[in-house]
């Protein structure tokens, strides 16, 4: 694929993408959405769905295409899913996964596992960042941990760093409530900010990836890692204190072939947020993004749906290791909101997103 290609795939994409999203949502609860064409396994009558509403979201946004009736469908069906303390997450995902979720509890000896405290606050971040999207302002702080700097630094070094994208998440959330709360001056979210990175220097390392010393760590959970804490600290621009070469090589001699969608976004992203910051290896950093969008276009786009699947040639059957769809061959709209929003960064770095009428999300 050549920047002509690909620019007449986005044209392509901003006309079918978004009937497909429209297609997908649930004709009786306007704001719910399947999460694969044909395939999802969970009654139509039960309340769930939150992620769909969001990867909705996302996409019609990128593409523009958000109306006010659908801002306020959207806006009303992420909302239904509050609980108390501000939490936002799907219940129906919660329960299914709960005896999975005390086994690996109690073998992890970690009492927040067993109340699926990651998952909650991963789910809520993920939903209160689709709220500013479509046009909300978070009006209260949600407290992660007590926001000192005792309580920081135990939070940080207490978190599994052997699950290094996993860990990463975590401080992504850490920085993404403090930087919206509405209760937080900015003076005092600085001096926070500043001691969050303090605590990350122990767990960065020479090749990119953020995890304990001397640790053999997968290629894919270095780059998610990488991903995680960039994207965070690039909500504060702060990300450039952070950006190596390195992370271009991390990037480069990583494969996107039989990746699923979530892996795929993730190297890109890392690679074209430091190639931002640095010319290094610029030319084939470029090479790199146009195979990957060929990639993408041959194994994971299908042009009969104007949609993507979240792996090679099947939708995903699984969120948070709840079973949800059957996993046919087919598009879904995880794999969609993934790969629109690769297209997206991948548009950015060419510095075409806005002469393709591509718009950034807040994630």
């Amino acid at each position: 694929m050549n920047k002509q290609r690909f620019c007449e795939w986005i044209d392509e994409l901003k006309r079918e993408v978004p009937v497909f999203v429209n297609n997908m949502e649930n004709a009786e609860q306007p704001g719910k959405y399947r999460l694969s064409w044909s395939g999802d396994i969970v009654p139509a009558h039960i309340h769930w769905g939150l992620a769909q509403t969001t990867f909705a979201t996302r996409v019609l946004l990128i593409f523009d295409t958000l109306t006010n009736i659908a801002r306020h469908d959207l806006t009303k069906y992420i909302l239904s899913f509050s609980h108390r303390n501000s939490l936002i997450y799907d219940e129906y995902v919660q329960k299914v996964t709960r005896y999975r979720r005390w086994i690996n509890g109690i073998k992890q000896s970690r009492f927040d596992v067993l109340l699926n405290k990651p998952n909650k606050l991963a789910e809520t971040r993920q939903a209160s960042a689709a709220l500013i999207n479509l046009g909300s302002k978070l009006n209260r702080t949600f407290h992660i941990i007590e926001l000192e700097k005792t309580s920081i630094k135990k939070y940080i070094n207490r978190l599994d760093w052997n699950n290094p994208w996993g860990a990463a998440s975590c401080v992504n959330h850490l920085v993404f409530f403090i930087h919206f709360g509405s209760t937080i001056s900015e003076g005092r979210k600085q001096a926070l900010f500043n001691y969050i990175e303090q605590c990350l220097k122990p767990f960065q390392r020479d090749d990119g990836g953020f995890y304990p010393q001397n640790t053999q760590i997968r290629t894919n959970q270095k780059i998610g890692s990488a991903m995680k804490i960039l994207m965070g600290l690039s909500l504060i621009e702060r990300e450039y204190n952070w950006i190596q070469e390195s992370h271009i090589d991390l990037a480069l001699d990583s494969t996107h072939e039989n990746n699923d969608a979530c892996i795929n976004f993730n190297t890109i992203y890392v690679l074209t947020k430091a190639l931002e910051h640095t010319s290094y290896r610029q030319e084939e950093a470029v090479n790199f993004l146009f195979r990957a969008s060929s990639v993408w276009e041959k194994d994971y786009y299908w042009k009969k749906y104007g949609a993507f699947s979240f792996y090679k040639g099947r939708a995903t059957s699984t969120y948070y290791e709840a079973q949800i769809t059957r996993g046919l061959s087919e598009p879904d709209l995880h794999g969609t909101a993934m790969f629109c929003w690769g297209i997206y960064i991948i548009a950015k770095a060419l510095k075409i997103h806005e002469e393709c009428g591509l718009r950034e999300p807040v994630l």
